[in-house]
């Protein structure tokens, strides 16, 4: 195929000025004309194909006469295997060939052209699949391949695709697909909304026990139980957003109010589970320095650090918030917008991993580890690891497998939600300072118990008394009259 693209550009480029080429066939339509100068419309010259238009500066053809030439391979793009480059691509146009030839008396010479955004062309285009991206290429010769070098597209809709090129060759539009064997059936959707739906249920009502505890014994006052709450709330809100919004993607406004809204809670989820994470450091090194109270600068990192990057995300690419392939209400992949919620969350979960190791080398340096077995204090690591594992985040390492196959986004979906879970076990009834204050309530309330029952009981003779000090008495008669008295205690 390439060797027949070049065959025809030579011996259309070396025919005579006088030759005005055309030639059509089900398979190549070739046609030339000489560029009239006179009919630029805003100083740009537009020439019409079999299969879309072509348009140029004028200035590029003012110096002679000029020949345009344009060949249509109709149906080559059927037959061409793309075995370089791209996965799950197809050639989604007719490959349209163009060169300019300057005309002289006995002579033509092929014009080179090398001017950037000089050349623009609409050509049909066909999807035939989940569209993943759309690519506007020329067949690089030297190297084997469908080249981007120099094109950029435009526009685009379902049936044409606007390219610009900064030279003339053979063009073809790319459509790349995503993987079909990844593509979800319609079983297993509705199986990953239902699964959905449960587990974050289940994550957003033990957080919210969780918080609610935390209100209950008057425990926000302390540095690890503030963080722990406030990652709660941002847990817990982002799952609530996520679970009431089925149905928003009908809405483009709708949608993208979600895609902020899930963006800054999941982002300030990270930012308290990085907090975490540095609270443990500190934890660990607060007998060597004094931090001072903390809670203030945790305040305005938690909550004002995933403000700043959605802000700044939503002013440069606002456009492509709910703009996705799977049409659901998220970050767009394909214009990269993707990594304003990736990259923090890559280095919250490195940092995390991190801290991590340095609290388990720690705690198997402590006085009290020393003397344990080899295997008691791997069980006792294992015991302290799973205990951080929910508060640093780890468990959304899963996000980044989930394009992988479909096992890994199920374990996502649980994953997230035993975060939540585990965080009430662990860090909420599990909590010594929770438990410790629901055992003081428990007293108090026994001993207050305690206490009115027995004054209940003390006070019940004097009831008594009271009540028969406050029967009638009938006086004596004086005269015909008969009088009635109360005695008071």
């Amino acid at each position: 195929m390439p060797q027949l693209m070049l065959t025809m550009e030579n011996v259309l480029s070396a025919s005579h000025p006088s030759d005005i080429v055309s030639y059509s066939t089900p398979e190549i339509e070739v046609s030339s004309a000489v560029i009239q100068t006179n009919e630029s419309t805003d100083g740009y010259v537009v020439v019409e194909t079999i299969i879309g238009r072509v348009t140029m500066p004028v200035i590029l053809v003012e110096d002679g006469r000029i020949r345009m030439t344009t060949i249509v391979y109709q149906n080559i793009q059927k037959r061409w295997t793309l075995q370089q480059g791209y996965r799950h691509a197809q050639i989604g146009s007719h490959v349209l060939s163009v060169s300019l030839q300057r005309l002289h008396n006995v002579t033509s010479e092929r014009l080179n052209i090398s001017q950037p955004k000089s050349i623009t062309m609409v050509l049909p285009t066909q999807v035939n699949g989940r569209e993943k991206e759309r690519l506007c290429t020329f067949w690089n010769f030297d190297e084997g391949f469908w080249d981007t070098t120099g094109g950029r597209l435009l526009t685009k809709n379902d049936s044409h695709t606007e390219c610009q090129f900064d030279h003339l060759t053979n063009f073809a539009v790319l459509v790349l697909y995503y993987d079909q064997s990844l593509s979800l059936s319609k079983l297993q959707k509705q199986t990953m909304f239902v699964l959905t739906i449960v587990c974050c249920s289940l994550s957003i009502t033990c957080l919210g026990v969780c918080i609610i505890l935390y209100i209950y014994l008057h425990l926000l006052g302390e540095e690890k139980i503030l963080i722990h709450a406030n990652l709660c709330i941002a847990l817990m809100l982002a799952q609530l957003v996520l679970v009431t919004s089925h149905g928003a993607e009908r809405v483009t406004a709708a949608c993208k109010t979600v895609a902020v809204l899930l963006h800054y809670l999941f982002m300030s989820s990270f930012s308290w589970m990085m907090l975490e994470g540095l609270a443990v450091y500190l934890a660990c090194t607060r007998g060597l320095y004094n931090y001072g109270d903390m809670r203030l600068k945790y305040f305005l990192v938690g909550w004002g650090l995933p403000a700043i990057i959605v802000t700044v995300s939503v002013g440069v690419q606002f456009p492509n918030y709910g703009e996705t392939a799977d049409d659901s209400c998220w970050l767009s992949v394909r214009d990269g917008l993707i990594w304003a919620f990736m990259g923090p969350m890559l280095v919250v979960v490195v940092f995390n991993l991190f801290i991590l190791c340095l609290v388990i080398k720690v705690f198997l340096t402590l006085r009290a580890n020393s003397r344990k077995t080899q295997a008691a204090k791997l069980r006792a690591s294992v015991r302290a690891m799973v205990t951080l594992l929910p508060l640093l985040g780890v468990t959304w390492v899963l996000s980044i497998l989930v394009p992988l196959h479909h096992v890994f986004h199920y374990l996502f979906i649980i994953g997230n939600a035993m975060q939540g879970i585990m965080i009430f076990l662990l860090h909420g009834i599990g909590n010594d300072e929770v438990r410790k204050g629901l055992s003081e309530r428990r007293k108090r309330h026994s001993i207050t118990g305690s206490e009115s029952v027995t004054t209940i009981n003390s006070s019940q003779p004097k009831i008594l008394r009271f009540k028969q000090l406050l029967v009638p008495v009938e006086t004596y008669d004086q005269g015909s009259d008969r009088r009635q008295a109360w005695t008071e205690l």
